[in-house]
């Protein structure tokens, strides 16, 4: 009987191309698997860290926990950390829940939470957190790719125009554009981002009609110091900030939200807390609410600084 190898030279030359195809060209995905890839990552992670720095899309974009742990020295080497920020994220209970849940148990270890508070964040609602509850609500499956599957199994199709932005950006930790918003994401939680052209009147219009229509919930402010005494309490140290933006920005939210920023820093401050004040000349914010990436490297290190005194 005679055998036909024919197919099964095939279907193996087939096979061993596709890998050779696949393993030549660059580690490239495209955004949107990247991003959600971040993001459920980022939410169900679920390992507990010395550091959390928690807040709105201006803490995910501008807090990059690596360089808070470098200015902590040889210490920093020891130490854990995670950016757990989120888009419109506000300090609802779900919210505090989930830091409560990445903060590291062990009371013999250094452990700090580091609260990025802006008016939005505590309007009720940036407290329903929507896109928390998105991730959160992930499927095992969504989960389980995320983690283990997507760097063996990813094989996207590329286009012709993409033969040069894979030539340009080589690496998925490079910059991703996204309709004039160039991102770069972090195993830490920080995306690092820029936008072109910088404009940092982008945002005022469309806050302008946030604060209209929502204003700071005082009892909101109220859960987030009783919270902080907690924390202390359990000698969890605490550091608070509000993230720099433009003046013009700053201006807008506190002539239409109700915050009293220095009201709450004086109650922080009287509760045990560290407040990073900052000068918003010393920033660079490309659409008037979110940091460039040097401008976010420069706040970290700010908070670096005073996290290690704060955990001396």
């Amino acid at each position: 009987m005679k055998v036909n190898y024919k197919l099964p030279f095939t279907l193996v030359s087939f096979i061993c191309i596709t890998l050779l195809i696949k393993f030549s060209l660059p580690d490239y995905k495209n955004y949107k698997q990247q991003k959600k890839e971040f993001w459920i990552k980022k939410t169900h992670d679920g390992t507990r860290k010395n550091i959390i720095v928690a807040g709105d899309s201006r803490t995910y974009r501008g807090v990059s926990t690596a360089k808070i742990l470098a200015e902590l020295g040889e210490k920093g080497k020891e130490l854990s950390a995670a950016n757990l920020g989120y888009s419109s994220a506000g300090f609802g209970d779900n919210y505090l829940d989930y830091i409560d849940q990445r903060i590291q148990k062990n009371t013999a270890e250094k452990r700090l939470i580091i609260l990025g508070l802006t008016p939005w964040s505590l309007t009720a609602k940036a407290c329903i957190n929507e896109q928390y509850e998105q991730y959160k609500a992930a499927t095992y499956i969504e989960q389980f790719k995320a983690f283990y599957l997507n760097n063996y199994i990813n094989f996207e199709p590329y286009k012709p125009t993409e033969f040069w932005e894979i030539s340009q950006h080589p690496s998925t930790s490079d910059f991703y554009n996204n309709q004039e918003y160039y991102e770069q994401f972090h195993t830490d939680g920080w995306i690092a981002s820029y936008r072109l052209p910088l404009d940092s009147m982008r945002a005022v219009g469309d806050y302008t009609k946030v604060f209209t229509e929502s204003k700071i919930d005082p009892a909101r402010l109220e859960a987030v110091f009783q919270k902080v005494e907690t924390w202390i309490g359990q000698g969890i140290k605490v550091i608070a900030f509000r993230p720099p933006t433009t003046y013009a920005m700053e201006n807008l939210e506190d002539s239409l939200s109700g915050y009293d920023e220095q009201t709450t820093i004086r109650k922080l401050r009287k509760l045990g807390v560290d407040y990073l004040e900052t000068n918003n000349e010393d920033f660079l914010s490309y659409d008037g609410s979110h940091l460039h990436y040097e401008s976010a490297e420069s706040l970290s290190k700010q908070l670096g600084i005073l996290s290690k005194k704060t955990l001396n």
